[in-house]
């Protein structure tokens, strides 16, 4: 089992990086450097469309099979055709106890982002606060609880 980083914060190679939403998501919940994040998807081909050699795009499965290759468990929710799909704010202000103490994976229609607590790690906003967090309307599509 691979320990989890306790707080959020971006990986030292994403700056200039250009690393889309996946593979920085994947680097900033599991404390892993993002190129080896990317290399994970780049393996998981049929799920995952790359621009260049860039990963552009990661379906869910991508997402669960690279969790399962770096050993982390994760308990996975399927939102999307719900009829009551929850806005970010929505589903951050009601999400229980138990998954505001533990590293969360939230994807929407065409992004992903990481909470924990109160922090939400994106790649447009870098590290803030579920507050101050700017794409808020979003609809939550898939949701990833991380376990240690």
């Amino acid at each position: 089992m691979r320990e989890l980083p306790t707080t959020l914060s971006l990986p030292l190679d994403w700056a200039g990086g250009g690393f889309r939403c996946g593979p920085t998501s994947i680097a900033v919940g599991l404390g892993v450097p993002a190129y080896i994040a990317e290399t994970a998807f780049k393996v998981q081909r049929r799920y995952v469309v790359l621009h260049g050699n860039r990963v552009d795009a990661v379906a869910p499965m991508a997402i669960s099979a690279v969790l399962a290759g770096f050993g982390v468990r994760a308990q996975y929710l399927d939102l999307e055709f719900r009829s009551d799909q929850p806005t970010i704010a929505q589903w951050l202000r009601g999400r229980p106890d138990e998954w505001r103490r533990s590293t969360v994976l939230v994807a929407t229609v065409d992004h992903l982002l990481v909470v924990r607590g109160g922090q939400v790690v994106d790649t447009y906003d870098e590290v803030t606060t579920e507050l101050t967090y700017t794409r808020r309307r979003a609809r939550v599509c898939d949701v990833w609880r991380l376990f240690e």
